[in-house]
């Protein structure tokens, strides 16, 4: 083989070479282009719904969920399982709190009832939070096993903004201590009047007091109740 015929043969090769790595990174680009496209689509399909609960069973319900999205590798579909909570002194606490003792904060949700997944509302999906113990239905539901419709962005971007500015305002020291103000619809969660609704009317005669409006012994009738068994509806 003469000189040129073997400069000739390792340029081929050469070339063959790099033509053979080009392939190979153009077909690695395609699968990763393809791979981009995929998970862009499904990124599509995940929405935030909202999940009606028993009342006061929202974090088992929470709980319950995550575990299935564990056990059944769920991961891709189910995103997040979220409650909008923000922190908050109880009536009975706030004498306490006025008095500059450190009292814990209670939690409470900011939308008694619901809580709300970031998910593909695949079957797998909806039969398991249909199925979760607790939950009483999807909104955007019309039954007769339609799948609900999905919360607006811009809408869970609100909402979520909301709870977050209540958080930072209440981390700051911004809260109001005495919120039993006149107008206010209240719960009685204690005494002979338990788990009657009225409305505040005022500051009462005794210490510690306040002045309920409600339905006693069929009749509209102002009470004076202590304010430890009196809770503020949100």
């Amino acid at each position: 083989m003469t000189n040129k015929e073997n400069i000739l043969k390792k340029t081929n090769a050469l070339i063959k070479e790099q033509e053979n790595k080009f392939e190979e990174e153009s077909i690695v680009n395609l699968e990763t282009i393809e791979s981009e496209k995929i998970e862009k689509k499904s990124n599509k399909n995940i929405k935030w719904y909202a999940v009606t609960t028993v009342s006061k069973k929202e974090h088992l319900v929470r709980e319950s969920i995550l575990s299935r999205i564990l056990s059944d590798g769920l991961e891709n579909i189910i995103k997040d399982v979220k409650i909008l909570e923000i922190p908050h002194y109880r009536t009975k606490d706030l004498d306490k709190v006025k008095s500059g003792v450190l009292v814990e904060p209670k939690y409470k949700n900011l939308h008694p009832g619901y809580i709300y997944l970031q998910m593909e509302m695949t079957t797998e999906a909806w039969f398991v939070v249909r199925n979760t113990q607790y939950v009483t239905g999807l909104v955007g539901s019309s039954g007769k096993r339609a799948k609900p419709t999905p919360i607006g962005r811009l809408e869970m971007k609100k909402m979520t903004q909301k709870a977050d500015k209540l958080i930072r305002s209440f981390e700051n020291g911004d809260f109001e201590l005495d919120k039993m103000k006149n107008g206010v619809q209240v719960e009685i969660i204690d005494g002979i009047y338990k788990n009657e609704i009225g409305i505040v009317q005022g500051q009462g005669i005794e210490k510690d007091t306040i002045v309920v409006k409600l339905t006693a012994f069929g009749r509209l009738r102002d009470v004076e109740l202590d304010r430890k068994i009196v809770e503020i509806i949100e």
